[in-house]
């Protein structure tokens, strides 16, 4: 049996199928390769947030705030813009229309629908997101009250502009490599409430009797986690065994070569991201997070994407957002100091108990002492998002059609 308890955090797994012995002798019918460099299968920018896949080191100076070589290149004031020019507006558009990326939407929202018991409800632009917002939000009501594992189940295709920019980043000039190479077009999100890992584990276990009846195919899964929690914990997601046994039923059904990456997060972000491969090589990303880790996401997406030159331009106006974070880019200090409290934001969301949706929904405010303008708060900048937000719905509600139930 793999022992995760003794895994470094920091190491990547490759598990190579080499016949149909696979279960019998794990050593013997099993290549493992260990890496010590956080390699990601998933890639960043995932649905709406990214991984932050930097090695960290518990403990050192707090000048170094965890900030590795890739965070300092991440921060290159030019080099993003330079890169994002390269991407097609044309090719993301046509990628997003294509037939064989909507069967596999269609057939990504049908699976997951079907393997749990509950309607996916599609988020893939502002105006869809509209209007299913009351359906969404009552369906977390609703389950949360009912203390169900599963509060909701949402869905996305990726959005032309980050097509773009993400081609743009990696260098790729055509449909073919885009839909080979970009794994988070499609996007499959599953909200949980709570610290339960019961929740987790209902998920995981459904997922891998879907994988042995051959209904989904799963080929890696990223486990990411928040250095200020000690591991294994009650905060993980899912239980090391229950990983286990996913991992192996994909093996068992023929996956040739199975990614497993245990990470720790500059953020503190947490959460399991796992890749899915539907007919034609098609490609979309199952995430499984807490319901306050995801409400926090949505407000730290944007500081993120500012500290390291993404464009926010076209998810609403939230230049006012990424103006904010110009003054501690470079700034060293205040950088590592608004990082550590990010960690620490994430880790009071990870460990908040079951609630309703009216309560407890303050994130973590700045320290008093704290080197950083109060503007940086979590809860300072939620309020700048939201009215940012209010005033753009005002916009689309005025091209949603008028219907009698709207009354």
């Amino acid at each position: 049996m793999l022992n995760f308890l003794k895994i470094n955090p920091k190491i990547n797994f490759n598990f190579e199928n080499t016949g149909n012995n696979v279960l019998r002798n794990t050593q013997a019918s099993n290549k493992v390769t260990f890496n010590a460099v956080n390699l990601a299968p998933l890639k960043q920018d995932t649905i709406t947030f990214s991984g932050r896949c930097l090695s960290v080191n518990k403990g050192s100076d707090t000048k170094d705030c965890y900030k590795s070589d890739t965070a300092i290149q991440t921060r290159d004031s030019k080099t993003l813009e330079r890169k994002s020019d390269m991407g097609s507006w044309k090719v993301a558009n046509q990628i997003l229309n294509e037939e064989d990326i909507e069967f596999a939407f269609e057939r990504f929202k049908t699976d997951i629908s079907s393997i749990f018991g509950m309607p996916v409800i599609d988020f893939t632009d502002k105006k869809l997101k509209e209007k299913h917002k009351e359906e969404y939000v009552t369906m977390l009501a609703e389950n949360i009250n009912k203390s169900n594992p599963i509060l909701a189940i949402t869905a996305r295709k990726k959005e032309a502009a980050s097509i773009k920019e993400k081609m743009g980043s990696k260098h790729l000039r055509t449909k073919k490599e885009a839909k080979k190479q970009l794994t988070d077009i499609l996007g499959v999100r599953i909200i949980l409430s709570g610290t339960n890992k019961d929740s987790g584990n209902y998920v995981v276990k459904k997922l891998t009797k879907a994988v042995e009846q051959g209904k989904i195919k799963i080929t890696e899964i990223e486990n990411y986690r928040n250095p200020e929690f000690k591991y294994p914990a009650r905060y993980q997601y899912a239980s090391d065994s229950k990983l286990e046994e996913l991992m192996r039923a994909s093996l068992k059904r023929g996956v040739k070569t199975f990614n497993y990456d245990i990470k720790q997060t500059e953020s503190g972000y947490t959460a399991l991201h796992m890749l899915l491969e539907f007919p034609g090589g098609i490609k979309g990303e199952l995430q499984i997070a807490g319901l306050d880790v995801l409400r926090l996401k949505e407000v730290e997406d944007l500081c993120f994407k500012a500290l390291t030159n993404k464009s926010i331009s076209h998810e609403h106006n939230y230049k006012k957002i990424s103006d904010l974070f110009i003054p501690i880019k470079d700034d060293n200090e205040k950088y590592c100091a608004f990082m550590d409290y990010t960690r620490r934001a994430y880790a009071a969301e990870r460990a908040k108990e079951t609630h309703p949706l009216d309560k407890d929904l303050s994130f973590l405010e700045l320290p008093d002492d704290s080197i950083l303008d109060p503007v940086y708060d979590f809860n300072a900048i939620e309020k700048m998002k939201d009215d940012i937000d209010k005033a753009e719905l005002a916009k689309i509600k005025k091209t949603i059609p008028y219907t009698a139930s709207d009354d």
